[in-house]
């Protein structure tokens, strides 16, 4: 039953999510300049998303049918490209509020920061992390099957050697952090911008009264 529930969620997902993502990379790419910063890291993270629902046709199969009908090294480079693009989802969401930030709260000390080469070195190091951080796990992907039967694609035992998950926990909880934050000020800076405004507006009525 659990499993007919997963296939349903990961299928539900991947209908709704690919036709989405890719209109949205469409309108991104032809609508848009890509010299912006923040459309930089949007286009990114519409291809992280992308990627992520590439991988969930086989994760519905194992979870419809309980059969996996590639090699174990397919299985693991399926779940790493869904795991990686999460983790690339996460980071790119944290890089745009933080690229809000700067535009809404700090406009003129940050032009100099929010420019389009500025952006695509930041997009590379964010790939290049995400495919340095996937070595280790790959290396490390040597599983067993549980209760000696037969393996299953997602349903394998870990080796007890697997890398500890403290960093990518940390790593998570710190991009909520920021986005949070983020969120908090450029929420509180509109606000005062627009106290300001309707202060000033009030002024310039009583003044022709």
């Amino acid at each position: 039953m659990v499993k007919l529930v997963y296939a349903v969620l990961f299928g539900c997902v991947m209908v709704v999510g690919l036709p989405l993502n890719a209109v949205s990379l469409w309108i991104l790419l032809h609508r848009h300049n890509l010299k912006s910063p923040n459309v930089v890291f949007m286009v990114n993270l519409a291809i992280s998303d992308l990627l992520l629902v590439i991988s969930l046709p086989l994760r519905v199969y194992v979870y419809a049918t309980g059969t996996w009908p590639l090699s174990t090294t397919a299985c693991t480079l399926v779940t790493i490209l869904f795991r990686s693009n999460i983790r690339s989802s996460f980071i790119f969401i944290t890089f745009i509020s933080v690229d809000r930030l700067l535009a809404v709260v700090y406009p003129l000390k940050s032009r100099h920061l929010r420019t389009s080469s500025n952006a695509w070195r930041a997009v590379a190091l964010i790939w290049m992390f995400i495919l340095v951080s996937n070595i280790p796990e790959g290396l490390a992907s040597s599983r067993i099957p549980c209760n000696n039967s037969e393996p299953t694609c997602f349903e394998f035992c870990r080796h007890p050697r697997r890398p500890p998950v403290y960093f990518q926990t940390v790593l998570v909880f710190a991009m909520l952090a920021v986005n949070v934050a983020c969120t908090a000020l450029v929420t509180w800076t509109l606000r005062r911008n627009l106290n300001e405004s309707v202060r000033v507006h009030n002024k310039i009525i009583r003044l022709h009264l």
